[in-house]
């Protein structure tokens, strides 16, 4: 992702969002139930970006492969502080305030 550059790290901001069923999650983001633990996150590089999972299910098994198939959308920001009044973990809010296609 080359949009994701040293400068951006430095002073912006790099948000990443997760659909679940109608609605988008700002990661980080965990949902536990004493049978299942969801867990996602994510690693930011120059270039790249990283999603990361940990879970379990009811016999105790990790998860696997719970990121495949997830859509996400990624927001970069060279300057968060350009845009106080946004509220970053709100994707519908940062889509509206940033003209972001579907």
């Amino acid at each position: 992702m080359a949009a994701i550059t040293q400068t951006i790290k430095d002073n912006g901001i790099v948000m990443v969002y997760m659909q679940s069923g109608n609605q988008w999650i700002a990661l980080p983001w965990s949902d536990t139930d004493p049978s299942w633990s969801d867990n996602y996150g994510f690693e930011v590089n120059t270039g790249t970006i990283t999603i990361n999972y940990s879970g379990f299910d009811n016999t105790g098994s990790p998860g696997v492969a719970a990121v495949n198939g997830k859509v996400v959308r990624i927001v970069a920001v060279s300057s968060a502080s350009a845009y106080p009044n946004i509220i970053w973990n709100n994707y519908l809010e940062v889509k509206k305030n940033f003209n972001l296609a579907d």
